[in-house]
């Protein structure tokens, strides 16, 4: 008998962007001295396939994919950490040049 398998790959994405600017004012003056702002953005991605019929029938590259249901995201918190960190980082960055 012939073996067949009908599947479906599903993909979850979340992703967070963060955005901040800053000021460099000279006190003395009130002079805006620089004006910037920083971009970071940090994405999360969940793969998994689910089918009917015989497994044996699926592609090999169908089976690299996790078969065993629905699977969840990296959480908002731990995504918004990363941003912040990275954003923090750009603009000590920043600040180090300019100073």
């Amino acid at each position: 008998s012939i073996k067949r398998a009908r599947w479906t790959k599903h993909t979850r994405l979340g992703t967070v962007t963060l955005r901040a600017s800053y000021q460099i004012v000279e006190v003395n003056t009130g002079r805006i001295a620089s004006a910037q702002s920083v971009k970071s953005s940090h994405e999360t991605r969940a793969q998994w396939v689910t089918y009917t019929g015989d497994e044996e029938a699926l592609e090999p590259n169908v089976r690299d994919y996790d078969t065993t249901g629905e699977r969840s995201l990296e959480p908002a918190e731990v995504l918004i950490q990363k941003a912040v960190m990275d954003t923090g980082k750009k603009i000590a960055a920043k600040l180090n040049h300019f100073f």
